[in-house]
């Protein structure tokens, strides 16, 4: 995998101490559902999905992280 500078979403929320805005939200939500969509369609279930878990790269884009109990 490779390196997502941005770190997780909770550290973007930690770190500014505001919440996302919509448009935000709506970002990581699609490059999310897109992940899921991939592991779906590959036989894969993640089982569990939060903003620990989700990571963003040094272009915004979000990356499913956390394997750990996928199935």
């Amino acid at each position: 995998m490779e390196y997502c500078a941005m770190g997780s979403v909770i550290d973007l929320i930690r770190i500014t101490k505001k919440s996302l805005t919509e448009e935000q939200i709506s970002s990581i939500l699609k490059d999310t559902l897109k992940g899921l969509i991939y592991l779906h369609n590959n036989k894969k279930i993640h089982r569990d999905i939060k903003a620990g878990n989700i990571l963003i790269d040094h272009n915004g884009v979000c990356k499913l992280a956390d394997f750990g109990v996928s199935a």
